[in-house]
């Protein structure tokens, strides 16, 4: 299972460095992680606070995955287990989506963020909600 827990602090940290990126100015790939409209409305305009603060929550995910890699016990804590437990059901519920611009019940599938919620966020929220429902379970 520390594979597993290795694997979402490596994602986690990865995303939130990206955030803390984009909260301090960075516009590369911005525009390819919003959803739009099909005429290319952004549907969200996020200001540099709330990017930080999606930032510091990745981050305080990955410092969560990484407990279980720093303190090597077989068997995690109550609130471990329900800190995976909730991660799952909130990248589960990210990955079923919006049902109009994001996640498997999206209906926008012709913008650039959608084909690549379709072949690469939705998967790997899908493998984000999976990993942290297993380690929830597992210990």
């Amino acid at each position: 299972m520390h594979w597993l827990a290795a694997f979402n602090t490596f994602i986690f940290l990865t995303l939130g460095g990206l955030h803390v990126y984009w909260a301090l100015g960075g516009r590369q790939g911005i525009a390819s992680a919003l959803p739009a409209t099909p005429d290319g409305t952004l549907q969200l305009r996020p200001s540099a606070a709330l990017t930080a603060a999606v930032a510091a929550g990745l981050l305080a995910m990955s410092a969560l995955s990484a407990v279980p890699l720093v303190l090597g016990a077989a068997t995690a804590p109550g609130w471990l287990r329900l800190g995976n437990g909730g991660l799952g059901l909130v990248f589960g519920l990210r990955a079923l989506g919006d049902f109009r611009y994001v996640g498997l019940s999206k209906r926008v599938h012709d913008t650039t963020f959608a084909r690549l919620d379709t072949r690469y966020y939705t998967p790997l929220c899908l493998a984000l909600a999976a990993s942290c429902a297993t380690l929830a379970l597992a210990a």
